[in-house]
């Protein structure tokens, strides 16, 4: 047991493991100003990746079958076989873009897996150093980036650049920070930044992780609040404008994902076509569009969450195989029985993940799926490290079984 622990620590480097890890973690953090440059830069990452990823293919395992089945539903959409529901517009270039965000997390989520399954010691020892350049090269790259200044100078939505930020802050205050009131103070400070509710609650989030004992079923409760305020969202739309119009606005773009799963029987829409009807009669009447219908950007725009995202184009069964992948990690963390600094960081980026992409398009869109998979892999490093020693059962008093390195 205490040589398998210490096999993780001391894991042979692999330069194309570890290369590849830098370039997603430089391209999340840089993203608003490479954005600009178009396809090039996430050509590259892609490729840095594309090496690594072979040698740590068993982790594709849960996320195959999505792929597989969303590239039955694109070659569907490329002959236009997919059944049509209230869309009106269809561009096979937008197919292959609204399709694209699987193939680029199968290439690059098994690669940085495995580049901090390598360098797990060095980023934990060095995590607040990694914080402050990450702050600092984020901060940097924004100003660089279009945008309004309280965006630039404050931690906002749970992107790419705040995301990656906020896993080297969780990494040091879990691992590093051991005095509580240090860590409340550090929590505390950080929120003073942010400026938008996802990261507040997230930063919440952490505390309740270091604070209450229950921490590890706080993703499962999360995910269950975030369903059922969607739904609710959904049926109280009408009165939601005047309370907070971002969220009336989200609600109408689930109202009519919802529309479309009944017209197409559960089917999806496939790839292709618009992701909102863009008519806000039922929350305005003064004519307000979100794009006009002639904006180049009108088939980009999603519907602020990746679970509606996904039952919108690849239907009931999509979305069934992508909870069967997000339900894996969250029953890992929940049947974890031993405490520390492991389990407890491996909690904290199950929230981020679920917070990212329960209210905006976190995985995908790529403004905020490197943030997601970056935390995903932090969260599979965790998961393996508590899982090598096999405590007893606190329950029946049978010895774990650990998962497989």
């Amino acid at each position: 047991m205490e040589l398998a622990e210490r096999s993780l620590d001391r894991a042979k480097p692999c330069a194309p493991a570890i290369f590849a890890l830098v370039a997603a973690a430089l391209y999340a953090l840089v993203f608003s100003s490479v954005r600009p440059l178009g396809e090039w830069p996430l050509a590259l990452v892609c490729f840095a990746c594309a090496t690594a990823t072979v040698a740590n293919m068993r982790q594709m395992g849960g996320l195959m079958p999505l792929f597989l089945f969303a590239s039955l539903l694109l070659t569907l959409s490329l002959l236009r076989l997919m059944p049509p529901s209230w869309t009106l517009y269809y561009e096979p270039g937008a197919a292959l873009r609204q399709w694209a965000w699987l193939p680029i997390l199968l290439i690059v989520y098994p690669a940085v897996v495995g580049g901090l399954a390598r360098m797990r010691q060095q980023v934990i020892m060095h995590a607040f150093s990694l914080f402050i350049a990450s702050l600092i090269i984020s901060r940097l790259s924004r100003f660089l980036g279009e945008g309004e200044w309280n965006y630039k100078t404050q931690i906002y939505v749970l992107n790419n650049e705040n995301a990656t930020t906020l896993i080297f802050f969780t990494i040091w205050v879990f691992y590093r920070v051991r005095s509580l009131p240090l860590f409340l103070f550090s929590c505390g400070a950080m929120m003073v930044f942010c400026n938008s509710s996802q990261s507040v609650l997230f930063m919440i989030s952490l505390v309740a992780c270091r604070l209450f004992p229950f921490y590890r079923t706080l993703p499962i409760m999360l995910l269950g609040a975030a369903v059922i305020g969607s739904v609710l969202s959904v049926i109280l739309l009408g009165n939601l404008l005047p309370l907070d119009p971002n969220i009336a606005i989200r609600a109408l773009f689930w109202r009519d994902v919802l529309r479309s799963v009944v017209d197409t029987f559960g089917v999806g829409v496939g790839f292709g076509t618009e992701w909102i009807s863009n008519n806000y009669s039922d929350i305005r009447n003064d004519g307000w569009r979100l794009r006009s219908e002639d904006d180049e950007d009108r088939l980009l725009v999603a519907t602020h969450s990746t679970l509606f995202d996904i039952l919108f184009r690849l239907g009931v069964m999509g979305l069934l195989l992508f909870m069967l992948f997000l339900g894996r990690q969250l029953s890992r963390v929940r049947n974890l029985v031993r405490g520390g600094p492991d389990s407890r960081s491996a909690t904290a980026m199950m929230c981020m993940v679920l917070w990212i992409n329960t209210v905006n398009s976190g995985m995908t869109s790529i403004n905020f799926l490197f943030g997601s998979l970056l935390a995903l892999a932090w969260a599979e490093v965790c998961l393996r490290k508590a899982d090598i020693v096999p405590p007893r059962s606190l329950l029946d008093g049978r010895p774990q079984k650990p998962s497989r390195l």
